[in-house]
This record gives structure tokens, sequence and C-alpha cells, in this order.
């Protein structure tokens, strides 16, 4: 049985802003859910660098945006969103491919998004599919 993510999401926020209400904090960092959190951990197992909610500036746009994870693997580059009704509803999905579109713009084009429940529960599933897509990637 799956198990639903355990975070007051009426608190949280991840729209692609860099002021987020209701962190949670967990191993020096700060994230917006518990679903974060489940990869962060699983992505500390591997052999990659990452970034978790680093800050981007999209130089020439005077645009930032904050991906969830940032991961390099075997000199490959992509970004692991965590999506959850509360973080990224349907009705701003339009937004979430805006946003992609940026980063595919600055040849980043690696980019997946994945159920923030399916992250909770399953997060060394979602990790391997991630990096499976990563590597099969063009640099």
């Amino acid at each position: 049985m799956l198990e639903a993510p355990p975070d007051d999401e009426s608190s949280l926020s991840n729209s692609a802003s860099l002021v987020s209400n209701g962190t949670i904090e967990h191993d020096g960092l700060r994230f917006r859910s518990r679903s974060e959190i489940k990869i962060y951990d699983a992505l500390k197992k591997r052999n990659v660098l990452f970034f978790a909610n680093a800050t981007a500036v999209l130089g020439g746009k005077a645009v930032k945006r904050e991906p969830d994870f940032l991961v390099c693997q075997n000199g490959k580059w992509g970004i692991l969103e965590v999506m959850g009704d509360q973080y990224h509803p349907s009705n701003t999905a339009i937004r979430d491919h805006d946003r992609a579109r940026l980063f595919k713009g600055y040849g980043l084009f690696c980019i997946e998004f994945f159920n923030a429940t399916r992250c909770y529960n399953e997060p060394n599933e979602v990790v391997d599919d991630f990096l499976k897509l990563l590597s099969q990637a063009t640099p």
C-alpha cells in the first residue's frame, strides 16, 4: 500500500521562486517537502554530484530559478523535479514546462518530473529511473 507524504503542504511552496514558507531542515539543508528529503537521502547513496535546491541564475535574462535537484553523473547534467499537487498543481503545468524550456535554452536537456508520492514511497527507484535517463542523455 502506498503511503502519502506526511507534509503540511498548505504551508509549503515550490513555485520556482526563491522565497519559500515552511521549509523543513534536514542534514543542514532546507527542503520544501519530506518527498524531497527522501530523494536527497537516496541521491547521497550514489556516486553522483548533486545540488539540492540550488539557485540558478539564468544570465542574460535576469531570471532566477531553483530546481529541486541538479545532478551530474559522468559529466552529464540533469534536473530531477519532485512534483506534488501542492507544489506543482496541474493548472501550473504550462509554467513548469516553460521553466524547463528555460534550462534547455542553456543546454541542460535532461529535466525529469516525478510524482511526490512516488518520490516519498519509492525514492531509490525514482533515483534509479532518473539516473538511467540521465545516462542515456546526450551531453
